[in-house]
């Protein structure tokens, strides 16, 4: 039986647009899935700050990336040369990023985990609701699971305001009923035989066999919806 989102959260590691607390209480939204192994690449969204506008009575913060400039990150990095730690020269990308180490994160915020939250909450607030309210229409008119949806932002933080932004994640429709990858590119000829495992991205296709009445998903290696985005390769080189 295919598994689900949740049934392998513990094997789900650090993905794009989690959030993780650091011990200084500042917190970083995580860039990507793929990572060094002792760091978590992400970048400073928000730190503590008394007059800052996020957050409740006592703990409040203020946004260190205002907006999604390169000038306001590179802000972000300026202020980080105080806390070295948190920079990382990549061999990899050839350029000095934010990434916190995993030893000094205290906490690790998962989108996932806080719509499951939220959809068992008694009593959420306005814009809780509104999330939730929103997953759902989305949910329902295009068929995806509410399972496979998250809330991430000052909402996953429970650091939001009234003017707070609703910022929704979905991680994909759980289609696992996919029979077949089928490639019109002939440099995947015999990369894989029958029974081997594989990765593949490419476009999603439902397939409606006439004759025995029944459907399926497949993959479609060498659409042009992909532009050349797409691959197969095998497990033992990813």
């Amino acid at each position: 039986m295919p598994k689900s989102l949740l049934e392998v959260e513990n094997l789900r590691g650090y993905r794009d647009r989690d959030y993780v607390q650091t011990i200084e209480e500042y917190f970083f939204c995580v860039i990507g899935t793929v990572h060094p192994q002792d760091r978590v690449i992400a970048y400073l969204k928000y730190v503590p700050d008394p007059a800052g506008k996020w957050g409740q009575k006592n703990r409040r913060f203020r946004r260190a990336l205002r907006y999604y400039t390169v000038m306001d990150l590179l802000e972000t990095l300026r202020f980080l040369e105080r806390h070295p730690e948190y920079l990382y020269d990549s061999s990899v990308m050839g350029i000095k990023i934010s990434a916190v180490p995993k030893n000094r994160v205290s906490v690790h915020f998962k989108p996932e985990e806080k719509m499951s939250r939220l959809l068992k909450m008694k009593k959420p607030d306005v814009l809780q609701q509104k999330s939730v309210d929103l997953a759902k229409l989305i949910s329902d008119e295009s068929g995806v699971h509410m399972e496979y949806f998250g809330v991430t932002g000052s909402v996953l933080l429970d650091i939001h305001q009234a003017f707070s932004d609703i910022d929704l994640v979905v991680y994909g429709n759980g289609v696992e009923d996919i029979h077949e990858v089928a490639s019109y590119e002939g440099l995947y000829e015999g990369i894989a035989e029958e029974g081997e495992e594989i990765l593949a991205y490419g476009k999603l296709e439902r397939v409606i066999d006439n004759k025995l009445g029944k459907e399926h998903h497949r993959i479609l290696i060498g659409s042009r919806e992909a532009e050349g985005r797409d691959y197969i390769k095998p497990t033992y080189l990813s």
